[in-house]
């Protein structure tokens, strides 16, 4: 049986004939939206053209009132602000928008943010470190399961404010201000919210109510639009859905990264040698340069780079940012081959076990996450990777489709010291000497949990195309549908060439020839398809995302491939 299974999506010819003469749009466009089920042709126009205005109120935000209330008494009596931000992606562009802004209203404003061997969230050692009277704690991408932590900033005088999209817990911090999409009784109409883009609603209502109360009159009002690149950059990094409110938010966070006047913003596109970024470079170049100061020094690396204006310390950053990121790819290669010896022994037949669970002594907490992913897209199984250290492991979880990782981990016996995250993705840390209770639990439930059709990896194809239906011009049009990203995949099809040529392999773990329709060639590349697909048979199936590439001065289209087949093997 093959590890993968095809699942082509069902579109309604009709529906997409109707939005072809409804919206003059292009056939293979119109195919595409029918495919994904969106039908309403005011839906389609408004997923054609996003628009700012159509974000919905940050007032709908439930404690988002409040929050805005607690930062302009602040502002007016002059009190310290301190932002502290989570080592992601998502905690350092959340901290630099706030930082900035306020810092722009001339506020006392500083930021902290923890070292990855502090742990996930605030510390009491850092909240006495930090606290006294008056001072305003504003926690972005954390804070959500700090009861005993927040707790303990209150009584040291402080207000506290919350901003995070992480799942609540059945008891919510003693905040001042808790503002989480997730939570009970939030009437905001989108629930998949980065804490960017949480952030970015905070600006939004303090600029209205401070707009409202005429601040602006005696200094200039800040542009929101600055903010979007980073707003954008902080949603792809954070894997949420791009669709509602995060699709603007990134549609127009693109618009500005690529002509963006930040210094240190620019600095980073430059090291990584792009020219237009589309949302995958964000995700792929960009992010893993900042996340790699969070994992291996220090993430305020990535706060200074974005908060500072001097172009010859911010390319000094990047390049450190650069260094940092190569270094990280290293210590992952060798953890990872670490981590496949530790479960070669958990193998039946190169089958994997229902739930991996590996750990290993010395192995670097900054690239646990990454491995666990890999694990996970390797085995399609939901994973966890520990690094053990003395009497205690620590590590990250990932998993798949179906299986909801925080709900799995609250059900097992098996004492946890901490765990917190959402359904694909979470920390955990426990006593080393119950790793292996964990391991026998979690492979019980996930058993219990998953079907037999969901271990093997699902790909989903939005059509079976001919060819020669296929140019430039048309992808062209395809590619109008990105931002793409989770929940808004890039486009996949489904095609039989009448021929291939030039196979090769390369580096023995690559395969690229070239698919023929009836008269040309599509240059297609498969990335670690070797193994699958060693020699070219004399039928073949393909599954695929086009993309354009400019090469000297012009566009070519190439396929990216996500699976191959011989004809007739299809599962």
């Amino acid at each position: 049986m093959d590890d993968t299974r095809w699942i082509i999506r069902s579109g309604d010819a009709s529906v997409a004939h109707s939005l072809i003469q409804t919206l003059a749009i292009p056939p293979i466009v119109a195919r595409v939206l029918a495919a994904r089920e969106l039908v309403d042709p005011d839906e389609v126009r408004q997923f054609l053209d996003p628009r700012l205005e159509r974000l919905p109120s940050p007032f709908l935000l439930k404690g988002m009132e409040r929050a805005v209330g607690c930062v302009i008494d602040a502002l007016r009596e002059r009190r310290p602000i301190v932002v502290w931000g989570d080592y992601d992606v998502d905690g350092v562009t959340s901290t630099v928008q706030l930082v900035s802004f306020l810092g722009a209203l001339g506020a006392a404003v500083e930021y902290y943010i923890p070292h990855r061997d502090e742990g996930y969230g605030l510390s009491l050692a850092g909240v006495e470190r930090l606290a006294r009277p008056g001072l305003l704690l504003i926690t972005v991408d954390c804070g959500t399961s700090n009861i005993v932590e927040i707790a303990r900033a209150r009584e040291l005088g402080c207000d506290v404010v919350v901003l995070d999209h992480h799942q609540v817990p059945g008891q919510l911090p003693d905040a001042t201000a808790f503002v989480n999409p997730q939570q009970s009784g939030c009437d905001y109409p989108f629930r998949g919210l980065a804490t960017a883009g949480l952030s970015f609603q905070l600006l939004m209502a303090l600029r209205r109510r401070l707009r409202e109360g005429g601040l602006f009159a005696t200094i200039a009002e800040p542009n929101l639009g600055d903010y979007l690149d980073l707003v954008a950059l902080g949603t792809v990094a954070d894997a949420v859905p791009l669709v509602g409110p995060n699709r603007i938010l990134v549609h127009f966070g693109l618009r500005q990264i690529n002509r963006t006047r930040r210094t240190g913003m620019r600095a980073l596109i430059d090291v990584c040698e792009r020219t237009r970024l589309d949302a995958g470079d964000l995700g792929f170049q960009l992010a893993p340069r900042i996340n790699a100061a969070g994992r291996l020094a220090g993430a305020k690396l990535g706060v200074e780079l974005l908060l500072s204006t001097d172009p010859e310390h911010c390319r000094e950053l990047a390049l450190q940012l650069d260094g940092l990121n190569r270094r990280r790819r290293e210590i992952e290669d060798e953890t990872l081959r670490a981590a496949e010896e530790s479960l070669a022994p958990q193998l039946v037949d190169g089958a994997p076990p229902p739930f991996i669970v590996v750990a290993g002594e010395g192995w670097h907490h900054g690239v646990v996450g990454i491995v666990a992913a890999r694990l996970m897209e390797k085995y399609w199984r939901p994973t966890i990777v520990l690094a053990r250290d003395g009497g205690l492991a620590k590590g990250s979880a990932r998993s798949i489709a179906g299986f909801d990782m925080v709900a799995g981990l609250r059900r097992v016996a098996t004492p946890l010291e901490k765990f917190g995250g959402h359904a694909m993705a979470a920390g955990l840390t426990l006593a080393t000497t119950s790793i292996d209770g964990l391991r026998e639990e979690l492979q019980q439930i996930a058993q219990e949990v998953l079907r037999e059709e969901q271990w093997r990896k699902p790909i989903k194809i939005d059509l079976e195309v001919d060819l020669d239906e296929l140019d430039s011009a048309s992808v062209e049009q395809v590619l109008r549908l990105g931002p793409f990203g989770v929940g808004n995949p890039r486009p996949v099809f489904l095609t039989r060439p009448r021929r291939i040529s030039e196979f090769c392999t390369l580096k023995e773990k690559h395969v690229r020839f070239l698919s023929w329709g009836s008269t040309r060639p599509f240059k297609s590349i498969g990335f670690n398809m070797a193994a699958r697909l060693p020699e070219p048979p004399p039928e073949l199936e393909i599954v695929f995302s086009p993309h354009l590439r400019e090469f000297r001065g012009c566009e070519q289209l190439e396929f990216h491939l996500r699976d191959i087949r011989p004809r007739g093997a299809r599962g």
